[in-house]
């Protein structure tokens, strides 16, 4: 049952602001373009890092490997971030 004020979150002691919150939390929307672009910046400079680490050491066995998985994880992103630009073109 509903309340005098008729309104579902005044029955469960919920404030009015607090509600946006709620439903936010309880949408999984997409991460806005500009939270995207910083995730894959960050990765970015974490396999960059790890590359420049990969130059100075040996390039045997497993190091091969994670360094082609790193370099086609940069691909991807590279490809990511084109599509990213091209949905913001008219």
């Amino acid at each position: 049952m509903l309340s005098e004020g008729g309104h579902f979150c005044s029955d469960v002691g919920l404030s009015k602001p607090f509600i946006p919150c709620v439903l936010q939390k309880m949408i999984v929307m997409p991460l806005p373009i500009t939270e995207r672009v910083k995730k894959l910046r960050q990765e970015i400079a974490e396999l960059t890092e790890k590359n420049r680490r990969y130059s100075l050491s040996p390039k045997y066995g497993s190091a091969m490997a994670d360094n082609e998985r790193r370099f086609q994880r940069l691909i991807e992103i590279a490809d990511e971030l084109k599509s990213l630009t091209d949905r913001k073109k008219p």
